[in-house]
C-alpha cells in the first residue's frame, strides 16, 4: 500500500522547529502538528512525520504547534506547553487576534514597563491567549489537564524552551532573555530566578527549545541551527552553532524534502532506519520506563521497536482530511 504524506506536512530539511525534546531517551522534533523521531543511536525512524495529536490524544484537536516539551525527572511524565487562542476574547476585542493579549496591543509600544508591573490577575483578565500545559503518562493525558502555566510560578507569556540539566536534575525554562530553574521533585521554583540568559555563555536569546541528549550534553535550538553545551558547563562548545537538518535529520545542505530526493548520511548526521512507515513498526514506545533522569541505557531485553504497526496507522490517518 502506498502512503501519501499529508498536504500540510512540513519539510524536515528546510524547517525550523517549534519544540525539541528527549523522551524515553529518543529525540523528538516538533513542527506544526507533526513530529519526527530519532532513536537513541540518532537514527531517523522515518523520513515522513506523524501527527502529534493522533499519538498524544488529549491535546487540542486543532493543535497547530507546541511551545515547548520535556520529560519530567522522577516520574518521567511528558509535559507539553502551548498558548491557546481564546475565541470569546477575540470576538469581544477589536484587536487583531494575532496579538498575544490586549495588554500587548495597548502597551507594547507606548508603555511596556507599565504592562510588566501590572498584577497577574489583571493581565489574565485581559488576556486573549490562555497559556496552558498538559501532563501525559505515556500516551495518555492525566486527569485535570490542561492547567495554567502559573502552576510553575512562570510568567503568563508561556515559555520558549524547557529541558532538564544533567548537572543538577533541575528543570530550566527559557523565555526571551531570561531563564528560570524549577525543582520538579519538590514542585516549586528555585529562589533567585529569573536570571539573564547571557549567563549561558554563547547562547542566543529567544530559543525555540532545548533538550538533554544521551551523551550528557545540553542542546539548544533556534531557527535552523543548534548549540551544544557539554555536561555541567554553561558555555557553548567551540565549533557551534551547526545545522540541525544536516546533523540530526539526514539532510544535505540545500536539500529539499521531496520524496524523490536522495538522502545522504553526513559525517556528523543521523542515519535512516528502514522506513518504519512501510515495514509496520511503531513510531514510539512511550510506555517504557527504562529511561533514568541521568540517561541510563535500556535493558537489552527491552523490545523497543518490535511493536504493533501504529506508525502505519498514524500516517494513513494523517493523509485523510480532518
Amino acid at each position: 500500500m502506498s502512503l501519501r504524506l499529508a498536504q500540510d506536512a512540513p519539510e524536515r530539511c528546510t524547517s525550523h522547529f517549534d519544540a525539541v525534546a528527549q523522551i524515553r531517551g529518543e529525540a523528538f522534533f516538533f513542527k506544526g502538528k507533526f513530529f519526527w523521531r530519532l532513536t537513541r543511536e540518532k537514527h531517523l525512524v522515518s523520513l515522513r512525520p506523524a501527527q502529534i495529536q493522533r499519538f498524544w490524544r488529549g491535546l487540542p484537536a486543532n493543535l497547530d504547534g507546541l511551545d515547548a516539551v520535556y520529560e519530567r525527572p522522577g516520574d518521567h511524565k511528558i509535559v507539553f506547553f502551548k498558548a491557546l487562542r481564546s475565541a470569546n476574547a477575540c470576538l469581544l476585542s477589536s484587536q487583531n487576534c494575532s496579538r498575544k493579549n490586549i495588554g500587548d496591543a495597548a502597551f507594547s509600544n507606548s508603555a511596556p514597563k507599565l504592562w510588566n508591573t501590572l498584577p497577574m490577575d489583571i493581565k489574565q483578565a485581559t488576556s486573549l491567549t490562555a497559556f496552558k500545559y498538559w501532563v501525559f503518562k505515556d500516551n495518555n493525558v492525566e486527569e485535570g489537564y490542561p492547567r495554567p502555566i502559573s502552576d510553575f510560578g512562570l510568567p503568563m507569556e508561556s515559555v520558549d524552551a524547557a529541558f532538564v540539566w544533567l548537572h543538577n536534575d533541575k528543570t530550566y525554562f527559557f523565555k526571551d532573555m531570561r531563564y528560570w530553574r524549577y525543582d520538579d521533585h519538590l514542585r516549586c521554583m528555585d529562589p533567585g530566578y529569573p536570571k539573564d540568559v547571557t549567563l549561558w555563555n554563547g547562547l542566543p536569546p529567544n530559543l525555540d527549545d532545548a533538550m538533554r541528549w544521551s551523551d550528557g550534553s545540553s542542546y539548544f535550538f533556534k531557527g535552523k541551527e543548534y548549540w551544544r553545551v557539554l555536561a555541567s558547563d554553561m558555555e557553548v562548545e567551540v565549533g557551534f552553532p551547526r545545522l540541525i537538518a544536516k546533523d540530526w535529520l539526514l539532510c544535505t545542505e540545500m536539500q529539499s524534502d521531496s520524496p524523490n530526493t536522495d538522502s545522504k548520511t553526513t559525517d556528523h548526521g543521523g542515519q535512516h532506519l528502514p522506513d518504519h512507515a512501510e515495514n509496520g513498526y511503531e513510531v514510539c514506545s512511550c510506555t517504557s520506563d527504562m529511561a533514568s533522569p541521568l540517561g541510563a541505557r535500556a535493558s537489552p531485553s527491552t523490545p523497543l521497536w518490535l511493536l504493533p504497526p501504529l506508525w502505519t496507522l498514524l500516517l494513513a490517518l494523517g493523509s485523510m482530511p480532518l
